[in-house]
């Protein structure tokens, strides 16, 4: 099963597995991936299932998404 890492912030060691096609991931209780980080806005960005592969879009967050250090959005 594929899984999500959170590797720094408040949650750095959790591991949120992904059996779902969709997630929000943002401060919000209601969002699929919940982080707790000033940083990370109500409904920061959404994860996308597509084939064998997972994207990630931006939600038009105030600080941005980044993957790997680079900004997506």
């Amino acid at each position: 099963m594929p899984y999500l890492d959170a590797i720094t912030g408040p949650a750095m060691g959790r591991r949120y597995s992904l059996d779902a096609d969709q997630y929000i991931l943002g401060r919000h209780p209601d969002c699929g991936i919940v982080l707790e980080s000033g940083s990370v806005s109500r409904q920061h960005a959404k994860l996308v299932k597509n084939g064998i592969h997972y994207l990630l879009e931006d939600l038009k967050s105030r600080n941005g998404t980044f993957v790997n250090g680079r900004l997506i959005g």
